[in-house]
């Protein structure tokens, strides 16, 4: 959802995931560890990881992003847990409502920053309301998932990945036409992950992009050293999910895709993914784009009204508190007012593709 990058460099002894480098070097059957991979390793190890964990380190939701169930009328949820690719085990929602009769299953891919899913709790509410059974979940390293850092925004694709395994296999919900939806880094997941999932019959991906490199590349204002880098690190870090991008995904489906964009989305720029798509797309019958001038990236899916009142409080960027938001209570009541027809644009693409 938000997306500050700090660059860090310190030393570490361990390479890859728990392997030093040597043992990472015959994994890789080098014959010197003077080989370009190791060295690559070694190098992106000692002087960055610990850094780029740090990029990604745990966040737990704070106020005024925390919601519950409590807040919404009849919306019940039911916790479980699943496994991601290290054995982490990530906390599931499963929200529903009495008598829904559900057209499918939606699953929600969380934003990057302000902690784990619940900030989409509105999205839960509006889609169980008119007979979507919804699944969230906390990604690595978010709120009550195990985890330190995500270790790179691969990781997202990652535990979407497990997520889709996890409801496809479930009794319940595995009867049922399943769609995504994802903001931000979770629009980037949705996209990418169709790459191993063409079986999804729908995605909304809001305010996303194409592939890390992309955005790397914008905020290094237009340096090509650093994105280059952080690709190679990638790779060896996520292996064949750093390969993937949301174009090569939707390549590789015949799902429904809906991108919803601001033009003044600072945070992920439209030309990082919708001017991507919208390029290659916009002739393509599945296709759906919606565009806005000024809604910025973190309020996106609220009413004009709504929005006014968050940046009254908030920093469009950053979500930092501003001066008038340090001083005065924030009303959830009031900020985060969905955009009805907005959703109902969203309902009607996902009844269009979720037919048994």
């Amino acid at each position: 959802m938000v997306i500050a990058f700090m660059f860090h460099c310190s030393w570490g002894k361990e390479g890859g995931y728990g392997k030093t480098i040597k043992e990472t070097c015959r994994a890789h059957r080098c014959i010197s560890c003077r080989c370009l991979h190791c060295r690559l390793l070694g190098f992106c190890d000692k002087t960055t990881r610990r850094g780029i964990d740090r990029m990604f380190q745990r966040v737990n939701t704070v106020e005024p992003w925390r919601r519950t169930v409590d807040e919404f009328d009849g919306l019940v949820v039911r916790e479980c847990t699943f496994t991601s690719n290290h054995g982490q085990r990530l906390a599931g929602y499963v929200y529903s409502k009495a008598g829904l009769s559900p057209k499918g299953v939606v699953i929600i891919a969380q934003g990057l920053g302000m902690g784990g899913h619940c900030y989409y709790m509105p999205t839960a509410d509006y889609l169980t309301s008119h007979g979507y059974l919804v699944f969230a979940y906390d990604a690595t390293g978010m709120d009550k998932s195990e985890g330190n850092s995500a270790g790179g925004m691969e990781q997202g694709v990652i535990d979407l990945d497990h997520a889709i395994d996890y409801v496809e296999h479930d009794g319940e919900m595995g009867k049922y036409p399943l769609a995504l939806f994802g903001h931000s880094w979770g629009a980037y997941a949705v996209a990418t992950v169709l790459n191993v999932h063409p079986e999804v019959k729908a995605v909304v991906a809001v305010s996303g992009f194409n592939r890390p490199h992309d955005l790397y590349k914008y905020i290094s204002a237009g340096n090509t050293i650093i994105p280059a880098f952080f690709t190679i690190l990638e790779r060896m870090r996520f292996g064949k999910y750093a390969a993937y991008s949301s174009l090569s995904g939707f390549a590789k489906t015949k799902a429904g895709v809906m991108v919803i964009q601001s033009e003044d989305d600072k945070n992920v720029p439209v030309e990082t993914g919708y001017d991507l798509y919208l390029a290659r797309y916009k002739d393509d019958d599945r296709f759906r784009f919606v565009t806005y001038e000024q809604r910025g990236h973190m309020f996106i899916f609220f009413t004009d009204a709504s929005i006014a009142y968050d940046r009254m409080f908030f920093v469009t960027v950053n979500g930092q508190p501003t001066e008038y938001g340090k001083e005065h209570a924030f009303d959830k009541k009031t900020g985060y007012v969905l955009d009805q027809q907005l959703y109902k644009e969203i309902l009607d693409f996902y009844d269009g593709y979720c037919k048994p």
